[in-house]
């Protein structure tokens, strides 16, 4: 039988169990976007088969995080609760983060992600990955590796 009793500032017993087990072994995953482009560029030379930034591989490496590509653009993150936790509290820096010496216009390519990473997140994270790629997200500006080409057809040729 589980208490219910208050055991100060609003936690009952049970949630305190809960609190204890999540923070022993619990696990969670979080499903969030990828920047390919931006993650190319993460690297110290320009790595164009990069799907998922460094930063963000080092912490997964470090946090004990598995990283399952979902697509070119999403990836679900499963390991323990508390680094679920910190790691979407810390995402959008490491999305966005890029070795500048590789990075053409790096003020503007940060200032951009950053600007709108969180929408990108919560894109994701509702489900709506799809949505990454309508106009008003920015997400293809910042995040694809492949720009729109444009076809000159030379005078010359004809």
């Amino acid at each position: 039988m589980i208490s219910y009793s208050r055991v100060g500032k609003g936690f009952s017993k049970a949630c305190l169990v809960l609190l204890g087990a999540s923070l022993v072994g619990c696990t969670s995953s979080v499903t969030l976007p990828l920047c390919p482009r931006i993650a190319a560029n993460s690297y110290a030379s320009v790595d164009k088969s990069a799907v998922v930034n460094r930063y963000i591989l080092e912490q997964a490496k470090k946090r004990n995080l598995k990283i399952s590509i979902l697509s070119s653009y999403v990836a679900e993150f499963v390991g323990a609760s508390k680094d679920i936790r910190w790691l979407k509290a810390n995402y959008k820096t490491m999305l966005c983060a890029f070795n500048p010496l590789l990075e053409i216009d790096d003020k503007t390519t940060y200032l951009s992600c950053m600007a709108h990473a969180d929408r990108w997140i919560t894109l994701v994270i509702d489900g709506n990955a799809e949505r990454l790629m309508l106009t008003d997200t920015v997400f293809h500006e910042n995040c694809t590796t492949s720009p729109v080409m444009i076809s000159r057809r030379s005078n010359n040729a004809r």
